[in-house]
């Protein structure tokens, strides 16, 4: 059985770094008007357009509703648009705009800014040796 510091557990510490994580990737994704909400369905889209929202549902883990909201607004904002499923009346595929594309690469320049921010002072070596431990880690916890 392992010893826990109840100060340092594994849960606090890495409460305290999803936190700050999540601080620094919305503070620089503000600066080209994304928040972590519309990254996390840009990088979906980027991957594959056409998904349908139920597909973005389950993909994402968010309510409908919620993502409805947040798809009507990228709308708004000119990233994407919602075509009509040929196959399937009640279902709408989403599709990114031009304005949605290039926000790809403006987004993978913050990506790259936050991830040498978090290794800080660590070496090449010691990142190719916490990488594979963190997902050890996130292994673990989705079993």
């Amino acid at each position: 059985m392992v010893t826990i510091d109840r100060q340092n557990w594994f849960g606090s510490i890495f409460r305290k770094i999803s936190l700050n994580l999540k601080t620094l990737f919305d503070s620089n994704m503000a600066t080209i008007g994304i928040s972590s909400s519309h990254y996390w369905i840009l990088k979906l889209l980027w991957k594959e357009e056409g998904r349908t929202q139920k597909q973005l549902v389950s993909n994402l883990s968010v309510k409908p509703a919620s993502l409805t909201g947040m798809i009507d607004n990228m709308v708004e904002k000119g990233w994407l648009k919602r075509i009509p499923d040929a196959n399937d009346a009640r279902a709408n595929r989403i599709f990114l705009t031009e304005k949605g594309r290039e926000l790809e690469k403006l987004a993978a320049d913050i990506i790259e800014e936050c991830e040498d921010t978090v290794c800080k002072g660590l070496t090449t070596e010691e990142i190719e040796v916490f990488r594979p431990l963190l997902m050890k880690v996130l292994k673990n916890l989705e079993a």
